[in-house]
């Protein structure tokens, strides 16, 4: 999960009234903003059974790839989660498949993000070449700073994936696709990270490569009961993080952030209660 992925999300922060009229949201200001609108720009779709939001296939995040950096900086975003992330080499690229759970501001979730480096240099320089402005600034910071710089995977190199979300072991929502950034968030939920575990599973392209990813598993701390392999497949649970944690996540500003999503969570409930509200806003989401 990333700052530069949540920079627009779902919850803006801002004391905003949310009342339906025909398929409109309505902001205080008076300005009407279409649902479907507002959605597209997120980068989300919304999921009527399960009432949850997730990322859809081409989202404007995709572009701006992956990088430490978005976790250490997502925390003064209030995203705080726990992260994991493994990294392996395998046919000719460095690749990244990292895991996360948490509060996404006013929203508890879960992702999946499948990324990879080249290994030669002729990769970075066609990228600084091809890139738009903001992906060769972003590139040029990072480089800078001797972080690498992880490009969402292309649609044929992208993973069969699946998780399933629980909360104090309830299940909150499943997901299953075909994808670079599989997601889930539930709208409204607040929670701990320590309270919050994830069943994930990934059909990997070949056996090789499960391979390396599983030994990539091992090395971040996994041992061998703990990691369910058959095949190409490969599942576990995430619960404590064996990865170090940024720091920025710890003490005042996880506090400040929590703070902030606890009442948020609380104000859109304030602000929903009632069946009849709450079922105008998820036929809204329905119709888009």
């Amino acid at each position: 999960m990333s700052l530069l992925k949540k920079k627009r999300s779902i919850d803006s922060h801002e004391e905003t009234e949310l009342h339906s009229s025909e398929g409109l949201l309505v902001h205080p200001g008076g300005e009407a903003l279409r649902q479907g609108v507002m959605l597209e720009e997120t980068g989300f779709a919304y999921d009527a059974e399960q009432d949850i939001f997730y990322s859809v296939q081409e989202p404007w995040q995709r572009q701006y790839g992956y990088c430490r950096f978005y976790d250490v900086a997502s925390p003064f975003m209030s995203l705080i989660f726990d992260s994991e992330p493994i990294r392996f080499d395998y046919d000719g690229k460095h690749w990244l498949i990292e895991f996360w759970k948490g509060q996404y501001g006013m929203t508890t979730g879960c992702e999946i993000g499948v990324y990879a480096a080249e290994e030669d240099s002729k990769a970075d320089r066609e990228f600084w070449r091809e890139g738009s402005w903001s992906e060769r600034a972003v590139w040029g910071i990072l480089r800078f700073l001797g972080d690498t710089l992880y490009r969402a995977v292309d649609p044929k190199e992208q993973l069969l994936m699946s998780m399933t979300m629980m909360k104090n072991n309830e299940v909150l929502f499943t997901r299953k696709e075909r994808h670079w950034w599989l997601t889930g968030f539930v709208l409204g939920e607040f929670s701990e990270p320590e309270e919050l575990t994830a069943r994930f599973r990934i059909t990997l392209k070949t056996r090789a490569m499960r391979q390396a990813f599983v030994e990539a598993l091992g090395q971040r701390g996994y041992d061998h009961v703990s990691i369910l392999a058959d095949g190409k497949t490969v599942e576990f649970v995430f619960d404590t993080p064996y990865s170090f944690q940024p720091i920025t996540r710890r003490g005042v500003v996880r506090m400040l952030a929590q703070a902030n999503n606890r009442s948020n969570c609380e104000m859109y409930h304030d602000l929903t209660q009632g069946s009849e509200t709450k079922e105008a806003l998820r036929e809204t989401y329905k119709s888009l």
